[in-house]
């Protein structure tokens, strides 16, 4: 009985940190060779060339949850322009009081907020240019949907073109 309890106890701290951890380290892994790639091709400005729209929405979110924490914000600049000294493409400069809990915890989600607000916006820009591929991936996490009723949805190369150069977490890949 208790050993079954500890199992679900790990299980669901397992599900609940592991998971997001190593997603969230697998993608700052493939964004920081991205940047890497892109600065060593293009130059430095070849980032936000790039990952503007990443950028805007990446600072957004941080943005956004700081003000729901109640954060200060000092400062905001959703793009900037890179320079050798000082390769920011954007920042929000925030404060909180440390002795509030609330405001601290807020500082966690703060710092992944962009992870949710680029794929938030992936899944947004799919669903407007994408409609029938986006309704069929959707009805894929249905759990009476099976893989026998999977099939290729008809698409439009132009929207797929457009979807694929502006989706925010492939522009967000300079972020990191």
């Amino acid at each position: 009985m208790i050993k079954a309890i500890l199992l679900n106890i790990g299980l669901v701290l397992g599900l609940l940190i592991g998971v997001p951890f190593l997603f969230i380290y697998l993608l700052a892994a493939i964004n920081r060779n991205t940047k890497a790639v892109i600065a060593e091709r293009f130059g430095i400005g070849g980032q936000l060339v790039f990952g503007f729209l990443g950028v805007i929405i990446h600072e957004a979110s941080h943005l956004l949850v700081a003000l729901i924490f109640g954060h200060r914000i000092r400062s905001v600049r959703l793009l900037r322009w890179p320079t050798r000294d000082n390769p920011t493409l954007g920042y929000v400069n925030h404060t909180w009081r440390p002795n509030n809990l609330y405001q601290t915890i807020g500082n966690l989600f703060i710092g992944i907020a962009p992870v949710f607000g680029c794929a938030i916006s992936t899944l947004l820009l799919a669903k407007w240019l994408l409609p029938t591929i986006y309704n069929r991936l959707i009805n894929f996490t249905n759990p009476t949907y099976t893989i026998t009723d999977f099939s290729l949805p008809a698409f439009q190369w132009g929207p797929m073109i457009v979807f694929c150069c502006f989706q925010p977490t492939s522009a967000s890949a300079a972020l990191i």
